[in-house]
This record gives C-alpha cells, structure tokens and sequence, in this order.
C-alpha cells in the first residue's frame, strides 16, 4: 500500500503525464504517437464511464490530434500494416465521439453523423457505427437514411435493444407526420369553397332563356368579333 508521500508523488507524476498528452506536440516517430493516442483514448473512456462527456471530446479528440499525418507522410511514407494500425485505433475513437456527442443535451447530430461517417469508412458493416448513424439521421429528422442505416444495423444485431428503441421511435414519428399531414390537407379541402359562376352570368342566361329576341344583337356582335379574329 502507498504511504502519503508515495501516493502525492504518483498524483504528481500524472498531472504531469496528462499535461504531456495535452498540451506537447505530436511526436515524430510512429509509435510514440500511436502510445499516445491509446493513452489518451483511456483517459477518455475513463471520463466517458463517469459522464463527463465534455471532458471525454477533448481527450478523444486529443488522441485524433496524435494520429494526424499529413498527405504525404500517409501516402508515401507509412506502410499498408502501418495505416491499418492508425485506422484500427481511429474506428473506436470516431464511434466514442458519436457516442458523446448523441449524449448531449440537446444531442449534436451533425457531428455524431460526421463521425460515424469516417468509422463507416474504416469499417461498413460496424454495428455501432450503423445505429449510431441511423440514430443521428433520425433526431435529424432523416427518416428515409435513417430506417436504410438502422434496418441494416439490426440486421447484423437483430436483438440488440437500442436498435429496435430506434426503429420504434422511427415508426411512431413517420406515423405522426402522416397523420399531421392528411390533417392539414384535410383542413385546407374542407374549407376550401366550391367554385360558383358569378351572379351576372345567371343574369346574362335568364335574360337570353326570357327573351332571346333581346339577346340577339348581342349575340351578332359576338359572332362579328369572333369572324375578324379567326380570319
């Protein structure tokens, strides 16, 4: 068991090391950066467990920082097994995130839909990445992207309690919008009155039905005019 000082001396030495993660720049070699990443991803965790959501970005995002690498560095100087180790330490971080961001209050969608974009295209057919896009496309208000998403996420997990929740709440608000539409249009037929020819048209009918002999120099220059325009 630590003694006092021992456990003031360990406080110290990880107040330090956070600051490290924090603060310094990326190293320049693979490894240290990759050592890094990992650290600060459990920091991360760590804080996520406890619902420190805000604190748990910034240090998910510092384990982003770390595993930056510019165009040329990813093209020409890493090898295939190297990218593929950047990229499977970059998918948690990315569905972590969501995660966080779909925690919020209220939830950040766009940035959710963001980073399970990029964990999609690491891996397509992740599950969590699936549910956690179709679930921001859905408080987006999305519904046709996020039934495609959330259908093929429990497909893969066709139990899994959180997907159908999703489903469910997809259904009942596709349900809702229908019903709030067939009750605007059927609001706006109701009231829309049906069309009448005016009064002096009846006028013009009864007079010409009474006394056609009295119409009938009207009806003349009526056809007169119609004569000089169709010749």
């Amino acid at each position: 068991m630590l003694q006092e000082g021992e456990e003031m001396q360990a406080m110290e030495c990880d107040d330090a090391r956070l600051k490290e993660l924090l603060c310094n720049p990326r190293s320049c070699v693979f490894e240290t950066r990759l050592a890094c990443a990992e650290e600060c991803r459990e920091f991360g965790n760590r804080s996520h467990k406890r619902k420190e959501d805000t604190q748990a970005i910034e240090w998910y995002e510092r384990a982003l920082y770390h595993l930056e690498f510019d165009e040329g560095s990813w093209l020409l100087e890493l090898m295939d097994h190297h990218r593929e180790q950047v990229s499977q330490i970059r998918l948690p971080l990315y569905l972590n995130l969501a995660a966080c961001f779909l925690a919020q209050s209220p939830p950040d969608a766009i940035k959710a839909r963001e980073m399970t974009d990029k964990a999609l295209n690491i891996d397509p057919v992740n599950s969590k990445a699936l549910y956690r896009n179709g679930k921001a496309h859905l408080l987006a208000g999305n519904h046709k992207k996020a039934r495609a998403q959330l259908k093929y996420a429990s497909t893969l997990l066709p139990h899994d309690p959180h997907i159908r929740s999703a489903l469910k709440t997809l259904n009942e608000e596709e349900k809702e919008g229908i019903r709030a539409e067939k009750s605007i249009w059927g609001g706006r037929l109701l009231s829309t009155p049906s069309p009448q020819c005016p009064s002096s048209f009846y006028s013009v009918c009864f007079d010409f039905l009474s006394s056609p002999t009295r119409m009938l120099p009207l009806v003349l220059i009526i056809g007169s005019l119609l004569t000089m325009y169709l010749i």
